[in-house]
């Protein structure tokens, strides 16, 4: 039966996954700014001269550890030093998570004062503050178990990162002959922070959410905007008009991290939002080294996303990767006026070959070095490329025997096809706050009315489909009642009460967690309610009206013959591994919350029991039974 069952499966799956990325194109595919709507393109034109060019550079998830990959810190440092030495950035944007702050079991977390001092000597050692414009900001790590934001003894951040919030809590301009650059910092870490699991999300108050509307005021005669935050926009819950929408407004491109690239699921995360704007998550430095270059060349943004000591390191700027347009922001009609192919070359060696192609052909002239500059022009002829799609690829080699090509894609009219990826969409463009939220009230209207039917639809008792037998299990006047409660109190009772934060108790409910009276939203725990139900709850009616129905069916099925079938011992198996599961999910609670929250935890530890005092039941009737 079972590659039997697998084959009848595999349609299901086949049309499931169609289905996502059919829903995926309808909802999230880009729409192209119309013409009428695109930024001027006016004067200046790219040439040959490294005018109306700066680049800057961003790292993000560096999870100082005190436990784990010790060598983060030493290599993060030789980044500093060497890395940044090369590529001389005008800014740095570290985008969260600068210490690991997990315990050595992986599940409790606090601020631990060594991994800070570790991040701290780094940045002093290498003088990166005093090199570049050094704007590290806080995670979701940074603010586990922070009781006070403006505490430097509750808030390591404030005393040992390299900005210690002070250019990062505002914005911050580069001004230059040729314009002004703004960034806008978002810090959407919960305040206070809770101890982990449940600090995985953002969260922008009201407050905040007021503050960033200043900030986007500020920024309106800016050339370019660059938003930059911890959290990818789609895992911030957010006060109106929410935080995608406020960043459409002023459109630019959003850069993040946190999502450690899907844990190796999804190599990119990209997605040209239909607000106006350009997300990029980066993928983290904790485990995959990377770090991101981005080059601003007469207002185009372009990016090139690197692994640590891997050479030589090329961006280019012009003409832009037509899968990454903006119009309204930028002066795409720049490219087709340029005299220059322009891109950076970044390189601890000598640059000994650059090779230019369009579409396979290499160009006449050859591609040389501005003024000992990083950048590098080589004369194209853009009357040749009017219409259409075209690929360039640079080659680049170097002294060491290193070589690489960078190949893209351009186009000179308005023919582009933005960048479109059915994960980078659904994981950046999904309102993961609202999803989860109506995915939570579902399934647990679902489970209510479910206890309903199993109570009031009645058939016959004689019948062994499982309808049938949950009706039976329902009859039992206490077992409804209580299974009702545990239903109402999972959706707007207290799942648990504990530390949430060390010393300070509160309490976690479905909709966010309270603490010092107030309530922290966190999405997650919607998602957490749906798996409680799908794994915890429904599974076990399931079983206990099985397991009642066979005690019920006196000496002709009872449990003890049940038992001894192949199909009950596999049955019985999976009830076990239920409670193993169960079990472990309270142990859970216990390492991350203490002790208070493994016993008065209504939600996960006193269902439990009341699942296994049914089950006690339904055998000892079963055994009263047979002595009578």
């Amino acid at each position: 039966m079972g590659p039997l069952r697998t084959i009848f499966q595999l349609p299901i799956l086949l049309v499931t996954v169609v289905c996502v990325i059919v829903s995926t194109y309808i909802l999230y595919n880009p729409v192209v700014t119309p013409s009428n709507q695109w930024r001027s393109m006016n004067e200046p034109y790219p040439k040959d001269t490294t005018d109306n060019l700066f680049w800057f550079v961003q790292v993000s998830d560096i999870h100082i550890s005190k436990f784990w990959e010790l060598e983060r810190g030493p290599e993060f440092k030789d980044f500093c030093t060497t890395t940044l030495g090369i590529i001389k950035p005008g800014v740095v944007l570290v985008t969260g998570d600068l210490t690991d702050a997990k315990s050595k079991n992986k599940v409790d977390s606090e601020q631990y004062e060594e991994e800070w001092k570790t991040y701290s000597k780094i940045i002093e050692e290498t003088k990166v503050t005093e090199k570049y414009v050094w704007l590290d900001i806080r995670g979701n790590h940074d603010a586990f178990d922070v009781s006070k934001i403006n505490d430097p003894k509750s808030n390591p951040y404030l005393k040992y990162s390299g900005d210690k919030g002070k250019l990062s809590s505002n914005v911050y301009k580069i001004i230059k002959p040729y314009g002004t650059y703004s960034f806008i910092p978002v810090d959407a870490t919960m305040i206070p922070g809770p101890r982990r699991p449940y600090n995985f999300a953002g969260y922008l108050t009201e407050e905040r959410m007021k503050k960033l509307e200043k900030f986007k005021l500020e920024t309106a005669g800016s050339n370019s905007t660059i938003w930059y935050s911890h959290y990818p926009t789609s895992s911030i819950t957010s006060a109106s008009p929410g935080i995608a929408n406020l960043v459409g407004q002023r459109g630019g491109v959003y850069l993040s991290g946190h999502l450690h690239k899907l844990q190796g699921l999804a190599d990119t995360l990209y997605a040209v939002n239909g607000k106006g704007f350009l997300e990029l998550e980066l993928g983290d430095w904790r485990s995959n080294r990377m770090y991101r270059i981005l080059a601003i060349d007469h207002d185009m943004i372009s990016f090139t996303d690197l692994r640590y000591n891997q050479w030589p390191a090329i961006v280019l700027t012009n003409p832009k990767n037509s899968k990454f347009m903006m119009p309204n922001t930028e002066p795409m009609g720049r490219i087709s006026k340029s005299s220059h192919i322009r891109f950076l070359i970044f390189d601890p060696w000598q640059i000994e070959k650059v090779e230019v192609k369009i579409d396979g052909k290499l160009l006449a002239d050859t591609a040389y070095q501005v003024q000992g500059s990083s950048l590098w022009v080589c004369r194209w002829d853009t009357g040749l490329y009017k219409t259409g799609t075209h690929g360039i690829s640079i080659t680049v080699a170097d002294s060491q025997g290193n070589k690489k090509t960078l190949n893209q894609q351009f186009s000179l009219d308005s023919t582009w096809e933005l960048y479109f990826d059915h994960v980078a969409a659904f994981v950046l463009l999904t309102d993961f706050s609202t999803l989860f939220f109506y995915g939570f009230c579902a399934v647990s209207l679902c489970y209510i009315i479910s206890i309903l039917i199993m109570r009031f639809h009645h058939c016959d008792s004689t019948s062994i489909l499982m309808v049938t037998k949950c009706n039976v299990l329902m009859r039992d006047d206490h077992f409804y009642y209580g299974a009702m409660l545990f239903a109402v109190n999972l959706i707007c009772g207290p799942w648990f009460v504990g530390e949430l934060l060390r010393g300070n108790i509160g309490i976690c409910f479905s909709f966010g967690l309270l603490i010092n009276g107030d309530i922290l939203s966190e999405c997650m725990l919607y998602l957490q309610g749906v798996i409680k139900v799908v794994v915890f709850y429904f599974p076990a009616l399931l079983f206990l009206a099985h397991f009642n129905h066979a005690v019920d069916n006196k000496g002709k099925n009872n449990l003890q013959n049940f038992s001894r079938t192949w199909k009950s011992l596999l049955l019985l198996s999976f009830y076990f591994l239920y409670i193993s599961m169960h079990l472990y999910s309270c142990f859970g609670i216990y390492q991350a919350y203490g002790s208070m929250a493994g016993l008065v935890s209504p939600a996960s530890l006193w269902w439990l029991l009341f699942v296994l005092h049914k089950t006690l039941s339904i055998y000892n009737h079963k055994y009263n039974h047979a002595k009578h």
